[in-house]
């Protein structure tokens, strides 16, 4: 594989976590940047050869400590962010029953939330854009 020059577009994944009762997973990004501290899903970027799902299982482990099963692509988007292009790719993923999150260095305060309590909350963005196609598409 080629490496791809830093300029050009980054992979993201996300993975829009299902627990009991449909209830989504979120945490508060930690990251120092201008969404520090907003409500977002758990994802990243692409590493090396690994497929997509895979990544997605790989960041949500790392973020906020489940071992996920990846269900459909939600949606892609793309959308310019630090100088470069972004694809970000949403999939739904969903946990065990009982799962408990975990924070970790990058998602603080993971917790289950309903889809009202989701939207009360101070989310990035791109968060609330999800949560509308989902709406829009599938209802909650």
């Amino acid at each position: 594989m080629t490496d791809i020059p830093e300029s050009f577009h980054k992979v993201g994944l996300v993975g829009v976590i299902q627990g009991k009762d449909g209830r989504l997973l979120l945490g508060q990004r930690l990251k120092k940047d201008e969404a520090y501290g907003k409500w977002v899903f758990p994802g990243g970027g692409l590493k090396g050869e690994e497929t997509f799902e895979e990544g997605v299982k790989r960041e949500c482990g790392e973020e906020v400590g489940l071992d996920i099963a990846i269900g459909d692509l939600i949606m892609a988007t793309r959308s310019p962010h630090a100088g470069r292009m972004n694809v970000a790719l949403i999939y739904f993923a969903y946990a065990e029953p009982n799962a408990v999150p975990k924070a970790s260095d990058e998602i603080g305060s993971p917790q289950f939330f309903t889809w009202e309590e989701a939207y009360k909350l101070d989310l990035m963005p791109a968060t609330k854009l999800v949560l509308d196609k989902i709406l829009e598409k599938w209802g909650a």
